[in-house]
């Protein structure tokens, strides 16, 4: 089953028509939220989410991260491992990423292991990747 999500500009209950906020029940389900969170995020960077269109992506994030959470317990990763990964996934280079840091050499930096990202620059990336701060943080 696909789902298609169509301009950012719907209203959140029509984003919850087409795939309602309901507790994942199932791995199969869980790809299902994975590939409306991926279609989220495309049309995010292509046409930017409308607050309706965020709010919707928060809550089917939580939805995830519970399941995940209580299906797959794992260790804490590494924040620069989950940056190199959003960067990976989203086919974003250290320049799309530059203006989140005060230098594309501190992203550098960062993604070499030479520094540790800041409480800042977590903030600035939660807020850009739509996540918790805490993924960020060691």
């Amino acid at each position: 089953m696909t789902i298609k999500i169509n301009k950012p500009g719907k209203q959140y209950m029509d984003l919850v028509k087409q795939f309602p906020l309901l507790k994942i029940r199932n791995d199969a389900h869980l790809e299902l939220a994975l590939d409306v969170i991926s279609k989220l995020f495309a049309l995010d960077r292509k046409d930017k989410l409308t607050k309706d269109g965020e709010d919707y992506l928060s809550a089917l994030a939580e939805l995830v991260h519970s399941y995940e959470h209580e299906h797959y317990p794992s260790e804490k990763v590494p924040p620069v491992e989950i940056l190199k990964y959003l960067m990976e996934v989203n086919s974003l280079k250290q320049a799309d990423l530059a203006h989140l840091f005060s230098s594309k050499s501190n992203l550098s930096e960062i993604l070499s292991g030479q520094r540790q990202i800041s409480k800042g620059q977590a903030r600035r990336l939660a807020d850009y990747f739509k996540m918790s701060i805490s993924a960020f943080i060691d």
